[in-house]
């Protein structure tokens, strides 16, 4: 009985020999007939999936065996076994016919049982190369070749069991970056710096006894050997050196995370993990290469994993509440608005201050959920403070990089104060500079858009930033944001205020409003006030306050 696809193409110029071939193998096979090599291509270009062997004569008119071969070199069916035929017994023309890649070689006249007996080996032996490089395609790197993650993963594991008592180091390696260098070269540029890294791991490895390493992603490697302090530094000294040699035009800066693994039985996606937070510690700094995991980072893995975990259940219980924290008139010193402010009321913790869980969720990409959440619940609480009849000021709300970079933002901002029926005036919406250095060109088209939608737009720590006049220069807002920590010094108390004027004065002559936060003394309030700022913010007048101690202050404020 013949199996699906298994089938035979027979390439012979001699109908009769054609059908002899047919006769010898129909039992077994489903046969295909060409009668040259150009007949043979055809049809491998619309049947080769079903075609199991080619049965080649090698003396044809129009192509002979020996130009097919060379067609199919290389091509998408260099993996079908050929087994050539001829009358031509030579030495030569069967080291031929083997040169070019046939698998096997038969002289005229067939034997039915020689020719069956081949043509099953050969076919055998192609699928079990087939299986070999499926089994290789799943378990290596399709760049460089190393063994994936999940491969190098699994190796690992296997190692460090077999050497249980052994003691042992994971190093993940990476590029400072990379993203340059793609730019630089190109990504086909860039896949020859892999490879380049590759190729450095294969040449230092095996002065090991036992070792194991791998691609992870992108640019991201994976080592693990034992551990002798010495011999470790010797190893990253070496890598460095090589890496940086790959160009003198553009010098590769390679960082490490160093993982000293204290359980051998651990799975290796933790040591990763532990090497990442280690390799996290250099990550940005120009000076210094090498971050090696402690126990703090191991505390900090830890506080990080349960935020992580209870971040989800806390957002659908609506753990986290909004405090408010009122924004002053400079001249008249009455409240006008407030900065909607996060805090988590965590049931088995207490209170959490946004410093401890914010950075996981920009982490994590949580922030941007959370925000949403912020948002939504500023104007529920708007919507009731007008249908109870008062007039609210605006209630700023903070947007995060993972917001300014959702080009559906705009559209989803004005949606939400449709739903509860807020004019977008009454929603202003807090950018940090340094997120919008990170894409000016997009996010200043966002916030025409926004603005253009009936948001107002406030830059949040002006001044802190590298490019500040720069940002002035080309932004279209309507707050600057002023904090007192980067821009009051008591240290130099005088060109403190000689900056806080300039700065002051150049927005006004912009018409652009300022609000001074982080303001904690009378005499900063009293400078402030003096050189014309518009609101102020901070622990001077009142910290950050429940909805409704909030609600007191304003009511008192219209009295």
């Amino acid at each position: 009985m013949r199996e699906d696809k298994n089938t035979v193409l027979i390439v012979e110029d001699q109908e009769i020999n054609r059908m002899l071939l047919q006769n010898m193998i129909h039992n077994t096979y489903s046969v295909l007939e060409a009668a040259n090599g150009k007949e043979a291509l055809e049809i491998l270009e619309e049947k080769s999936e079903e075609i199991v062997a080619i049965l080649l004569d090698i003396v044809m008119p129009v192509m002979d065996g020996f130009e097919f071969l060379k067609r199919i070199q290389k091509s998408d069916w260099d993996g079908i076994p050929v087994i050539a035929m001829t009358g031509d017994s030579s030495w030569s023309t069967e080291e031929k016919t083997l040169e070019l890649g046939a698998w096997d070689f038969i002289v005229k006249p067939y034997k039915e049982q020689v020719l069956m007996t081949r043509l099953r080996n050969a076919i055998a032996r192609s699928k079990m190369n087939y299986l070999k490089q499926m089994k290789h395609m799943a378990e290596h790197d399709y760049v460089t070749g190393l063994y994936n993650r999940l491969c190098f993963f699994r190796s690992t594991e296997e190692m460090l069991r077999e050497y249980a008592s052994r003691e042992f180091v994971f190093i993940r390696i990476d590029i400072k970056r990379f993203r340059l260098i793609n730019s630089y070269w190109g990504e086909k540029g860039g896949d020859k710096v892999l490879c380049f890294i590759a190729d450095t791991l294969r040449s230092v490895a095996p002065n090991y006894p036992c070792y194991s390493y791998g691609r992870i992603e992108s640019d991201i490697f994976g080592l693990c050997i034992p551990y002798e302090r010495n011999n470790c530094k010797v190893l990253i000294d070496l890598l460095v050196g090589k890496i940086r040699s790959y160009s003198e035009r553009f010098i590769l800066e390679p960082s490490f995370g160093i993982y000293l693994i204290e359980d051998n039985l651990m799975p290796a996606e933790t040591m990763f993990i532990f090497a990442t937070m280690a390799n996290k510690k250099v990550k940005n700094q120009y000076q210094g290469n090498v971050g090696i995991y402690d126990e703090k980072l191991g505390r900090q893995i830890m506080r990080e994993q349960d935020i992580y975990n209870d971040m989800g259940p806390a957002l659908q219980n609506e753990e986290f509440v909004l405090f408010f924290q009122p924004k002053y008139d400079c001249e008249t010193q009455r409240p006008y608005g407030a900065e909607a402010l996060v805090r988590w009321e965590h049931p088995q913790k207490g209170m959490l201050s946004p410093a401890i869980f914010i950075p996981v969720f920009e982490k994590n990409g949580f922030v941007e959920k959370l925000d949403y959440y912020v948002w939504e619940k500023a104007c529920q609480h708007l919507r009731r403070w007008i249908d109870e009849g008062n007039e609210p000021a605006p209630i700023s709300v903070n947007m995060s990089r993972i917001d300014c970079s959702n080009s559906g933002l705009p559209e989803r901002l004005s949606k939400l104060v449709e739903k509860y029926g807020i004019p977008p005036e009454l929603l202003h919406l807090e950018l940090t500079e340094s997120a919008y250095m990170d894409n000016p060109a997009f996010i200043n088209n966002m916030i025409m858009e926004l603005r253009r939608r009936g948001f107002y737009i406030m830059i949040d720590d002006f001044g802190s930033g590298y490019s500040s006049l720069n940002t002035l220069k080309d932004i279209q807002v309507d707050y600057l944001k002023l904090d007192m920590k980067f821009l009051f010094s008591e240290s130099d108390d005088d060109k403190s205020k000689k900056i806080l004027t300039a700065v002051v004065t150049m927005a006004q002559s912009l018409h652009l409003k300022i609000v001074a936060e982080g303001v904690e003394t009378k005499e900063q309030f009293e400078f402030l006030r003096s050189i014309h700022c518009d609101y102020i913010q901070g622990y001077y007048f009142c910290r950050p306050v429940p909805s409704a101690e909030y609600e007191k202050i304003a009511i008192e404020a219209k009295k």
